[in-house]
C-alpha cells in the first residue's frame, strides 16, 4: 500500500467513525465535551470564584485554626504543670469531691487553690 492510499484509507475510517458518533442525548454530550476547553468556577449567583484567592482564605483560616489549637494546647499544659497532689487532696477533703473535680477546678483557676475553693463554695461543690 503506497502512503497515498493509506491515507485515504484512514480519511474513510475516520469518516466512518464521524458518523457512526451516538445520536439523541449522549451525542449532545459528547459534542458538548469536545467544545470545552476550560473550567470556571461560579457560584449561585453567577459570580466566578478565583481559585487562587480560594486557596489563599483556606490557607489562612486553616492558619488561624492551627494557632487557636497551639495555644489551647500550651494553656492545658500550663494547668497540669500547676496542678499539685497536695492542692488536689486539700479539695477532695475540704469539700468532699472526686480527683477528677479537684483536678479540673484547679486547672480552671491555673491552679491557685484559694481562688478553686472560693470558686467552688460560691457554686455550691
Amino acid at each position: 500500500m503506497t502512503d497515498s492510499s493509506r491515507k485515504e484509507t484512514d480519511k474513510k475510517v475516520e469518516d466512518d467513525e464521524e458518523e457512526q458518533q451516538p445520536q439523541g442525548q449522549q451525542g449532545e454530550a459528547k459534542k458538548d465535551m469536545k467544545r470545552v476547553t476550560g473550567y470556571v468556577a461560579e457560584d449561585s449567583n453567577g459570580r466566578v470564584i478565583d481559585g487562587a484567592k480560594l486557596k489563599k482564605a483556606m490557607n489562612m483560616l486553616r492558619n488561624v485554626n492551627d494557632q487557636q489549637r497551639d495555644e489551647k494546647l500550651a494553656k492545658q499544659v500550663d494547668a497540669i504543670k500547676l496542678v499539685t497532689k497536695a492542692d488536689v487532696d486539700v479539695v477532695m477533703q475540704e469539700l468532699g469531691v472526686s480527683k477528677a473535680i479537684a483536678e479540673r477546678c484547679l486547672k480552671e483557676h491555673q491552679g491557685e487553690l484559694e481562688a478553686t475553693l472560693s470558686a467552688m463554695v460560691v457554686e455550691g461543690w
